[in-house]
């Protein structure tokens, strides 16, 4: 509706008629983007404003996460450098923050499916796709453009192990039901990403923290998390 008043059909008009405009438009504005901006403050974005859902599902809040800046930096300096399986860790604060911390034999569960299925699927489906950006299209002998969009449809299955094995993870059973009445979610989420972080064998330290803070900062823009001290 706004829109409908702008371009050079505004210009022509006297000076007290556009004023009288923008005063409507400015007065619809309001009208229409307050209610907006409630709904949004509890269920969505507004240009580009990230809000945490306690509904979304475990693939959108890895999206969600993934999208912000700096994210894929931490995330891929903890994979490369110290072993993390970035799904695992991401679900440690997925299932944190909709339930509570994971106990000994629900992180067993997910850490054994995890190990499997990364080890056999996600991790030869990733190098594949490595060794074909670095040297395997690089090849003389191989047509380039056909080896690089073998690589992309290689890069968009390895997307989809991983989604299944997000969706794997967010279906095992819990002890504790979800849901905002579950129980304090901050605190849930640090104690799984230290667990993981034992299993992993990934030594506590001020650079894993420091990446691990980043996602937390993206994970729940608006909340206040515990911090991962020593």
């Amino acid at each position: 509706m706004i829109a409908d008043i702008h371009g050079p059909a505004l210009a022509e008009q006297p000076y007290g008629s556009r004023l009288r405009l923008n005063l409507r438009a400015a007065s619809a504005w309001r009208m229409h983007t307050v209610p907006c901006r409630r709904l949004v403050w509890h269920f969505g974005t507004l240009h580009g404003l990230q809000i945490l859902s306690k509904k979304e599902t475990f693939w959108e809040f890895s999206v969600r996460t993934y999208s912000q800046a700096g994210i894929a930096d931490a995330c891929l300096a903890l994979q490369d450098e110290h072993g993390a399986d970035v799904n695992l860790l991401l679900y440690c604060c997925w299932a944190g923050w909709h339930s509570a911390a994971l106990d000994e034999a629900e992180f067993e569960r997910a850490l054994s499916f995890s190990q499997i299925w990364s080890g056999q699927v996600v991790r030869p489906l990733r190098s594949i796709r490595r060794w074909m950006k670095s040297d395997g299209c690089c090849d003389a002998m191989v047509d380039v453009k056909a080896c690089m969009d073998l690589r992309e449809s290689i890069k968009a299955t390895e997307l989809r192990a991983e989604k299944l094995q997000q969706a794997v993870l967010e279906s095992l059973p819990r002890s504790v039901a979800t849901g905002a009445e579950a129980g304090p979610g901050p605190e849930a989420v640090g104690a799984n990403l230290r667990r993981d972080c034992r299993a992993a064998g990934i030594a506590w330290s001020e650079e894993v923290r420091s990446k691990l803070g980043v996602i937390l900062r993206a994970a729940f823009p608006r909340e206040r998390m515990p911090g991962l001290g020593d």
